[in-house]
């Protein structure tokens, strides 16, 4: 994570349910497509999108280009 990642955005990021349901699946599995979480979650690709940049923002997630795939994964592993 980031060393000059904002506090406030962190707490914001964790306000939602939907961002931890998203982060909580990136826990038990990392490099999961946007369809793959779509999938997970009742709202559209684009909603799921916009979730994901916020929890990038906060430095909370990552994403890598791996072919023509977008993959994410959480910043930190869930054993510590």
């Amino acid at each position: 994570m980031s060393p000059l990642v904002d506090d406030a955005l962190v707490f914001k990021v964790h306000a939602d349910p939907t961002r931890r349901f998203l982060l909580d699946l990136l826990f038990e599995r990392d490099r999961r497509t946007l369809s793959e979480l779509q999938a997970e979650v009742d709202m559209t690709r684009t909603g799921v999108m916009k979730h994901l940049r916020l929890l990038e923002a906060a430095g909370l997630v990552v994403t890598r280009r791996s072919g023509r795939e977008m993959l994410h994964s959480s910043t930190s592993s869930p054993s510590g």
